[in-house]
């Protein structure tokens, strides 16, 4: 690849970068929000207090309604990516982005579930969380079982076992 090549693909992956930037930032905040509220509830215990506790994610669902929302949101964005002062994609891109990642947390908390139905500790049910979102492949194998999830309610009836 030539030098002019590899400025040209650098300046694009940017501009892809850049387009994303508020889907990051949205799902980012959503994550240190969660993380952040957990150590804080812990702290405020450690005083006595009683703070609201957070469902486990094997329990986690999202309503029914929510998902419809999104869905709308999903299709609203694709028709307004083709209105000429939108010109591009990236409104589309970035409710796709943030589709999935909310499809995504249902299927791990439906690996969560699985793996504690199974008694296989935590630690590993953390990890193939981790691995799963951090990839491309882990992220599609969530989204497919979290989809899954929605559609048939695994884990409602891995409970009723």
């Amino acid at each position: 690849m030539s030098y002019d090549e590899r400025v040209s693909l650098i300046v694009s992956m940017y501009g892809m970068m850049n387009s994303m930037l508020p889907s990051t930032v949205l799902i980012a905040g959503t994550l240190v929000s969660y993380f952040m509220y957990m150590a804080m509830s812990k702290m405020y215990k450690s005083i006595g207090g009683n703070p609201a506790e957070l469902v486990p994610l094997k329990y986690f669902r999202w309503p029914r309604n929510t998902m419809a929302g999104f869905l709308a949101m999903f299709l609203l964005s694709f028709a307004v990516g083709f209105i000429p002062a939108f010109e591009g994609m990236q409104i589309y891109m970035n409710i796709s982005v943030i589709f999935e990642f909310v499809i995504a947390v249902q299927g791990l908390g439906c690996i969560f579930m699985i793996f504690d139905v199974k008694k296989i500790p935590k630690a590993f049910a953390v990890i193939a969380g981790f691995i799963g979102m951090a990839t491309g492949f882990g992220r599609m194998i969530l989204f497919a079982v979290g989809a899954f999830d929605y559609m048939i309610n695994v884990r409602g009836r891995m409970a009723k076992r």
